[in-house]
């Protein structure tokens, strides 16, 4: 899981010389034949309202990662779901090289180069530093909690309204 906001501006900012439309456009998708319509908000709360309704249904079954605390604890979170899944003989050692393995610097060396760029770095890490945030203007902020308040029914502990 993600936080819905941080989402939509990671997708915006990999993206966006695609979409042609500002952020606050892209934030309302909908607009039919658009390729941004796709990566609206309205896809986010589908996702976490099946995977809500999942979680809900098989609790015991059912280990929720939020991408905040994999990218917070990254070895931490590998031996959760290790353990989680039973995954056995997983070292200290392991873990950390797998951790190491999967920063976002690591993960940009081998981006598959076949897909798009954008100014010329893989499109897969996020080039704009700022605070997810400070892309929202007031106008947007309030429209995403209205969206979120209304329709989405499994928060997952993320605070939108």
């Amino acid at each position: 899981m993600r936080d819905i906001r941080d989402s939509l501006v990671s997708q915006y900012e990999k993206y966006n010389s695609e979409y042609n439309v500002d952020f606050s456009a892209f934030l309302r998708g909908g607009v039919r034949g658009k390729k941004y319509s796709y990566y609206s908000i309205w896809t986010r709360i589908q996702f976490l309202n099946g995977w809500g309704a999942v979680v809900t249904r098989n609790a015991e079954e059912v280990a929720v990662l939020k991408y905040e605390d994999l990218k917070a604890d990254t070895p931490g979170q590998l031996a959760r779901v290790c353990d989680h899944f039973d995954i056995k003989g997983v070292t200290p050692d392991l873990i950390a090289a797998a951790a190491a393995a999967a920063s976002k610097e690591e993960m940009a060396k081998r981006e598959n180069l076949r897909r798009k760029t954008v100014r010329g770095k893989p499109a897969a890490v996020r080039l704009d530093p700022r605070p997810a945030d400070e892309w929202y203007s007031d106008a947007d902020r309030r429209f995403v909690a209205e969206v979120l308040r209304r329709n989405l029914k499994y928060t997952f502990g993320y605070r939108y309204w």
